[in-house]
């Protein structure tokens, strides 16, 4: 077997249990599927973790930013002398209340060409997979944040701290 990322190995565990219990194994199948490198199921998942992920970005900085309040979603990029534009369906595919946030670390990125949002995702995650999924690994591993956790990263960046965001109006 190749040599794949802790993320990767947590995934095949999770997705090996999820096999076993679909297929109500017993303690002897198993047995089998653990002792057996040949076994179809990991075959499979090493045709799927064998991908090489194209790294898209390189390191950059972290930046620190201290616990940010809760606040409606309605309430947040609302102070026009900082934010032009505001799109409208904002409101609609968020929840109504953005979680109050601890003290949290971003990572700064360069982008070393043009990329989709799927493709970014795949390589900072290291794994493929559509974006339900993809989506899914960056929640559940902590790669999310909130709206008012970035109004406080812009309000960083205005007082001149580099957090590494534009200000050249894009």
């Amino acid at each position: 077997m190749n040599i794949i990322t802790i993320g990767q190995q947590f995934e095949m565990g999770k997705l090996v249990a999820e096999k076993l219990g679909a297929m109500r194994a017993d303690g002897e199948v198993v047995q089998a599927v653990i002792k057996s490198p040949d076994h179809p199921f990991w075959v499979e998942l090493n045709k799927h973790f064998d991908q090489k992920i194209k790294k898209l970005f390189s390191f950059l900085k972290t930046v620190t930013v201290g616990k940010v309040k809760a606040k409606k979603t309605t309430d947040c990029f609302t102070d026009k002398k900082r934010y032009y534009y505001r799109d409208g369906d904002l409101d609609k595919f968020l929840p109504k209340v953005q979680r109050e946030q601890p003290d949290s670390q971003f990572t700064v990125c360069a982008l070393a060409e043009v990329a989709t949002f799927k493709q970014m995702a795949e390589s900072f995650l290291g794994v493929t997979g559509d974006i339900k999924t993809l989506a899914r690994l960056l929640k559940g591993r902590g790669y999310t944040t909130t709206l008012p956790s970035i109004e406080a990263l812009v309000g960083c960046q205005e007082n001149g701290e580099d957090v590494g965001l534009r200000t050249d109006g894009w």
